[in-house]
């Protein structure tokens, strides 16, 4: 073999050595690319499956801006758009039931429902007595006081001794009124009976939180009330009446897990909460 014949051959033994070496790294770094992408898709399908599912009970009533179920029984306002946000941020699959008030307490007392909506520590406070009930932080401020006649606004208790509100409902501030037999509690199954009843002076006031009292004094002419003689020209918020200052939370007893992320969900959310409860007229706690 010539000189010439052996350089070449010596070149071309090279070549392959150095190819096959090329062509080892790029298996090399594919398998790990390959691995790092199996290792991606696994993670999102387990992430997808282990995905949780939360009950939320909440109270079929109309409570907008706060909260309110529409007509296909599809929960709306500030809650679903809050709640909505959690199931995001946590990434939870959150199944909303909605019961009036007392059906709700009933399953929550049962265990039924992971997550209450709303609620407060001094709601139904005997009944929660030895349970190991925990609230969040505070979700929303209210403020809950009386309804009135433009003729009856601004004379305080001297003339009102029949207040009506809702079944479930509770009007702290009235109850020694209402236990010394001073003033009438009348209750019913929903805020439309209260304008019947009220129209018909059957009653003198309507407990009711101011905020969802102007949303449905707004609007209500248009509310299922053609039978009603009231309009929103004849019926405000009377603040020489006890009325009440607090806050919706979320509750649980059997879920604290879950409060738990709701909390840091409010907490690390705080400024887009605020701007979203800034756009219901809400007031933030």
């Amino acid at each position: 073999m010539s000189q010439i014949d052996q350089n070449l051959h010596c070149r071309g033994v090279s070549f392959a050595i150095n190819f096959q070496a090329t062509l080892a790294k790029l298996s090399l770094h594919l398998g790990k690319v390959i691995v790092v992408l199996c290792f991606t898709l696994l993670s999102a399908c387990a992430s997808l499956e282990t995905k949780q599912q939360v009950v939320i009970g909440v109270e079929r009533i109309e409570y907008y801006p706060y909260w309110e179920i529409d007509a296909e029984g599809e929960l709306r306002g500030f809650a679903r758009e809050l709640m909505d946000a959690f199931s995001d941020y946590a990434h939870l699959d959150i199944e909303y039931q909605a019961y009036n008030v007392h059906a709700l307490y009933e399953k929550f007392f049962a265990g039924d429902l992971d997550l209450k909506l709303p609620d407060n520590p001094y709601w139904q406070a005997e009944k929660k007595s030895g349970l190991p009930i925990a609230y969040s932080l505070p979700v929303a401020g209210f403020t809950d006081g009386v309804l009135v006649k433009h003729t009856r606004s601004g004379q305080g208790l001297s003339s009102f001794g029949r207040l009506g509100t809702v079944k479930g409902f509770t009007p702290f501030a009235y109850f020694p009124l209402i236990e010394s037999g001073k003033i009438k509690l009348t209750e019913v199954q929903n805020f439309n009976e209260l304008y019947a009843i009220m129209a018909n002076d059957e009653i003198d006031g309507i407990y009711f939180p101011e905020v969802s009292a102007k949303h449905y004094l707004d609007n209500l002419t248009i509310n299922n009330l053609a039978n009603v003689s009231l309009t929103s020209d004849d019926i405000m918020f009377d603040p020489s009446l006890p009325y009440v200052h607090s806050f919706y939370y979320v509750s649980t007893f059997t879920r604290h897990d879950i409060l738990h992320q709701f909390n840091s969900f409010l907490i690390d959310q705080e400024a887009k909460i605020k701007i979203m409860r800034q756009r219901y007229g809400i007031e933030s706690p």
